[in-house]
């Protein structure tokens, strides 16, 4: 009597059980990721505050000259302090970023001080 296995001994698995398997390991795969990647919900939702302060800038140009209810005229200087708030805000912004973040810079956010300015131009 021979210990040696023969090749026809072997039972397969059934293959639903396989795809059962597989599947359940992609799903542990996913939530795993999920749950290890950074909350950045303080971050975007700073950005988007200061970008949408962003889009009144305009605004602010075409009122250089004009006056308000209260007597205060619009200066470009008012504007250059508007604009250099945002930019401010912005990196602000940038310090609530979670750390490593390597996974959102290849979706295309800025990492750097000059790129939020980058940004800001591109808005205007």
């Amino acid at each position: 009597m021979s210990l040696k296995r023969n090749h026809r001994d072997y039972v397969k698995p059934p293959r639903i059980l396989i795809k059962t398997i597989s599947c359940l390991t992609l799903i542990l795969t996913l939530l795993l990721a999920a749950a290890c990647a950074p909350n950045t919900e303080p971050y975007d939702d700073c950005r988007e505050e200061k970008l949408a302060f962003l889009t009144l800038y305009p605004g602010c140009e075409a009122r250089i000259g004009a006056t308000d209810s209260e007597g205060n005229t619009t200066t470009r200087e008012d504007c250059d302090r508007y604009l250099a708030g945002i930019i401010i805000g912005l990196d602000y912004c940038e310090s609530l970023k979670p750390d490593p973040l390597l996974w959102m810079e290849s979706l295309g956010r800025p990492t750097r001080s000059w790129d939020v300015t980058n940004e800001i131009l591109l808005h205007l």
